[in-house]
């Protein structure tokens, strides 16, 4: 049983990083469960592949460690009437993105890269869309509610065409998403 939750360790203790995502998650329980969920969604999807899994783990946390910074400084923020927003493009089509697949602004789309490319977005967009939010006193539906598009009149859904090739659906056309 523990009484005391009292950890000792040295001054450069180099896994400091996991005791306070440790102790965050016991802090949040509502985090913690989505964590526990996301777990066991990447378990199921990399059951044989442990570099994937680690390395799908790692990049869904650093969005969501975005998201819940803007939660937790919004809670704070509240008490002035103020509102902190986060913003984690889905797959941001950066120059370096270009760059490392071998591709260019004008033919990332039939490039032979990973099918997420197909639905990504430009920084363009995600300015846009702090535009968008800057101009709004009220809401924050983004794309669909503020009518902003891509450079090339798309909206990109990255995340719902993730969840329909996770789910294993036939023939996914990535045009449909975006």
């Amino acid at each position: 049983m523990r009484t005391h939750p009292i950890h000792m360790v040295e001054a450069h203790f180099e896994h400091w990083d996991r005791l306070l995502f440790r102790d965050y998650l016991i802090q949040h329980p509502e985090v913690a469960r989505e964590y526990a969920e996301l777990k066991m969604r990447l378990s199921e999807l990399h059951d044989r592949d442990r570099v994937a899994y680690t390395k799908a783990k790692s990049d869904d946390l650093a969005k969501v460690a975005v998201n819940r910074l803007a939660f937790s400084q919004d809670h704070e923020l509240a008490p002035y009437q103020a509102t902190a927003v986060a913003i984690t493009p889905g797959w941001l089509r950066s120059e370096m993105m270009l760059d490392n697949y071998g591709v260019t602004e004008s033919d990332w789309r039939s490039a032979a890269a990973p099918p997420g490319i197909a639905v990504s977005e430009s920084p363009r967009y995600v300015g846009r869309a702090v535009a968008a939010l800057a101009a709004d006193p009220g809401s924050a539906q983004l794309a669909a509610e503020y009518g902003f598009t891509d450079v090339d009149g798309s909206r990109p859904d990255v995340w719902r065409y993730t969840w329909a090739v996770e789910d294993g659906a036939q023939d996914v056309d990535p045009s449909d998403f975006r």
